[in-house]
């Protein structure tokens, strides 16, 4: 008697190679003693190597997105298929990002996918091409059924707002946000503005704020500036309004500017609740600039030095908060910071990027009619090259202020600041995290200073246009009651899009002289088309490619195979949502016994299972079966639970024959766990483990 044991983690499939050959009697005999093993019998896999791609534009190669799944698995109960659903949806969102710029073809701001059921109870994936919304502009079809009001009403908790532009075809025209008249400054978080009731987008979006003022009001305390932020729940469902405090336990992300001179500050709900100070300034905030009329320095690259012979250039790289412009010297490792002081005068800093209250290291007044630079107390003298510089006149324009945005794109947040500066500078970092499975995020915005030193606009936010729905049906009967945020004409909050985006965007994107911020914002045009986001009522031909062993768990038939399944789904034009619909119930793989078959040593045993193999052909019931001789050591029954642990020991072995009429020499010993239909296991992560008894 014999006993060997063999682990297996290739899905059921168990080789050995022994170094000693195993002599084997003629007429050996067989028998499994145990066997452990887990499989997705009863469970719901997703393997670690599998992959999503979305292409929203199948003209358009910058539209396709690939990302690869993680390994997981599910139990077949209710609590189960929910986290599977989710996981999936999850994973369908990964795949949309967004290109930055007017000029960015790639534009999928907005966008998302859902998993729902139809009225049957078959699942249906669902993907709509959104553009963003302003949530406090509205353009109102005078046949539409709803109003401005109501349905900023239904979307959002606000108070205390002041309108810098009255009249216009819309109630709400460009809004400036500040404090009320009278209001004090505050340390605390319940002037929150606005407080959103719904989700933003959790496929691919982004929020802003832009500082349109801000000035020092010489207080010691964080009693100035404003922040954005996203809570993790819906502050109105917990009793939180706007002008109620906002808990910071709920906070997920936060970004806060307090003065001109003092780094933003932010929250991340990773960090727990403290508050953090990041290592960037603000840059242009304040509607006065402070400085106006010096040199533009680059201009006159390159500048001779004198007396020593030396050659310099002047560019905006590593600025830091005060520094104007970035001085290095050709072959050498100099480094200095120049910051304007006035028309004339700039003070000089060796190192760097220099920080408020940093002290000046030497001090140079500019003639700015011949461009020579005059250090004020050693004598040297820089000389433009091409003659003098041109004059710098900093423009009383909101739309190279800074404004301060959050975005989501493949299942990751990124808080930034969006800066009048040369790339890759015009779009700093404060922080990234990534969005759990199931996470629903909610915008909010409040105000600490006083409306004589901040005001905020182009508070922008891509709204989660499919958060409401609660049936698939719409795709197929249309969505009378214009559920969801849109984007159905019937829709009053999404008439908005129509007429190019008011409350700041448009502007921005039109104005030549914020082309830094604009390359670095998410784009929001369809097609570089500024004047109208309605996409002209045209239709998109998209490709969903999706692993078949997850699209059979959620009820898409004709799946048995592995590999991948492509959709190809025409986004169209009014809705601009696609639908793939399961063809029926969700089915998960269940079988009552398992296959234990040898692939090294012949076995006498045979199979009467089918009435004809090779063939799919279906058969009648009463149609007689057909045998053949197949390996099978043992079939074992499936356990009763919905885990896939199969643990299979028998009290009295069975032993099959063999069949070796001679002794022989067996190096390999191989076998493989099989379904009931003989067909491969799914096996989890833990080790297969099998042993075998020989009767020689």
């Amino acid at each position: 008697m014999k006993l060997v044991r063999l682990c297996s983690s290739n899905n059921g499939v168990f080789t050995s190679n022994f170094g000693n050959d195993m002599v084997l009697e003629e007429k050996s005999k067989m028998a499994l003693l145990n066997l452990t093993f887990t499989s997705d019998i009863g469970q719901i896999v997703i393997d670690n190597n599998s992959s999503i791609t979305t292409q929203t534009d199948d003209s358009n190669d910058l539209t396709s997105i690939v990302r690869f799944l993680d390994g997981d698995k599910f139990n077949t109960t209710q609590e189960g298929y929910d986290r599977f659903v989710a996981v999936v949806e999850h994973a369908l969102n990964k795949t949309l990002g967004f290109g930055r710029g007017i000029d960015a073809l790639a534009n999928n701001t907005g966008s998302q996918y859902r998993i729902l059921k139809d009225n049957s109870g078959s699942y249906v994936i669902i993907f709509r091409y959104c553009p963003l919304i302003s949530p406090l502009n509205y353009f109102i079809d005078p046949q539409s059924p709803f109003t401005a009001q109501s349905v900023m009403d239904q979307a959002f908790s606000i108070k205390k707002t002041t309108t810098s532009e009255a009249g216009g075809p819309v109630p709400f025209f460009d809004i400036d946000l500040t404090l009320e008249d009278g209001e004090l400054a505050r340390t605390t978080n319940d002037a929150n503005i606005i407080s959103s009731t719904t989700q933003i987008s959790t496929g691919s979006g982004y929020m802003t704020a832009r500082i349109a003022n801000l000035v020092d009001n010489t207080s010691v305390l964080e009693d100035n500036g404003f922040a954005i932020g996203l809570t993790n729940v819906c502050l109105s469902t917990i009793g939180i309004n706007a002008g109620d405090e906002i808990p910071i336990s709920r906070i997920f992300a936060e970004i806060r500017v307090n003065k001109p001179l003092q780094q933003f500050r932010y929250r991340s709900i990773t960090e727990g609740t403290t508050e953090f100070t990041s290592n960037v300034y603000p840059h242009r905030v304040a509607a006065t600039p402070l400085v106006t009329g010096y040199l533009n320095l680059p201009l006159g690259n390159t500048w001779t030095q004198a007396p020593a012979a030396a050659t310099e250039n002047f560019d905006e790289i590593n600025l830091g908060p005060i520094a104007t412009y970035r001085r290095t010297q050709v072959g050498s490792a100099i480094e200095h910071w120049w910051e304007a002081t006035s028309a004339t005068a700039w003070n000089v800093y060796f190192t760097g990027p220099p920080t408020p209250n940093q002290a000046v290291d030497t001090s140079v007044t500019a003639d700015l009619t011949t461009g020579v630079l005059s250090f004020d107390t050693s004598g040297t003298t820089f000389t433009p090259t091409g003659g003098a510089p041109a004059v710098v006149t900093i423009p009383v324009n909101v739309n190279v202020h800074d404004v301060m945005g959050m975005e989501i794109t493949q299942n990751k947040l990124s808080v930034c600041v969006y800066q009048d500066k040369v790339a890759p500078n015009n779009r700093q970092v404060i922080f990234e995290q990534d969005i759990p499975v199931g996470t629903e995020l909610y915008p909010y915005l409040y105000i600490n200073g006083s409306k004589d030193h901040v005001k905020v606009d182009m508070n922008n936010w891509t709204a989660n246009s499919l958060e409401t729905l609660t049936s698939a049906d719409f795709v197929l009967n249309g969505d009378p009651d214009g559920e969801g945020w849109g984007p159905d004409e019937r829709n009053g909050l999404f008439f908005n899009k129509d007429n190019g985006m008011r409350n700041g965007q448009q502007r921005l994107q039109r104005d030549a002289a914020a082309s830094n911020i604009q390359s670095a914002l998410p784009s929001v045009y369809y097609k570089q088309d500024i004047e109208d986001r309605r996409f002209e009522k045209v239709t998109l031909d998209m490709t969903l490619k999706m692993p078949k062993q997850i699209l059979r768990n959620l009820g898409f038939k004709n799946m048995e195979d592995d590999g991948d399944n492509i959709f190809n789904g025409i986004i169209v034009d009014g809705v601009w949502t696609t639908a793939d619909f399961a063809s029926g119930l969700p089915s998960i793989y269940n079988s009552d016994n398992f296959i234990v078959e040898s692939t090294s040593l012949r076995l006498d045993s045979y199979d009467a299972s089918r009435v004809m193999y090779n063939t799919n052909v279906q058969f009648a019931g009463s149609a007689e079966l057909s045998g053949r001789r197949k390996n099978i050591l043992m079939t074992i029954p499936s356990n009763d639970n919905n885990n896939g642990l199969v643990e299979y020991e028998t009290n009295t072995p069975i032993f099959i024959d063999i069949g070796n009429a001679e002794k022989i020499n067996v190096k390999n010993l191989n076998l493989r766990v099989l379904r009931k239909d003989f067909s491969a296991i799914k096996q989890g992560n833990e080790l297969a483990i099998m042993t075998l008894l020989i009767d020689n």
